[in-house]
């Protein structure tokens, strides 16, 4: 009985660490992560996507090549 109780109080902060975890790892890996309502949490309390989108790096591959001093395969 105390088992059960104990589970859903703490249920709801397990689910929220849970989607946090997921939004920072996203995050740091250089996307543009968010939490969306999907609908109405009183239907159920799993009710947010985490969107992650890459942001662009900027220019063109072979640019970022050159910038970092990586070879390149066109003198080959």
């Amino acid at each position: 009985m105390v088992y059960y109780v104990l589970r859903l109080l703490l249920a709801p902060l397990w689910e929220a660490l849970l989607l946090l975890d997921r939004l920072l790892f996203l995050q740091e890996r250089g996307y543009a992560a968010q939490l969306l309502p999907l609908f109405d949490p009183t239907l159920s309390p799993r009710n947010y996507a985490v969107l992650g989108v890459r942001r662009p790096r900027g220019g063109t591959p072979a640019e970022g090549r050159a910038a970092t001093g990586a070879p390149s395969c066109n003198g080959v």
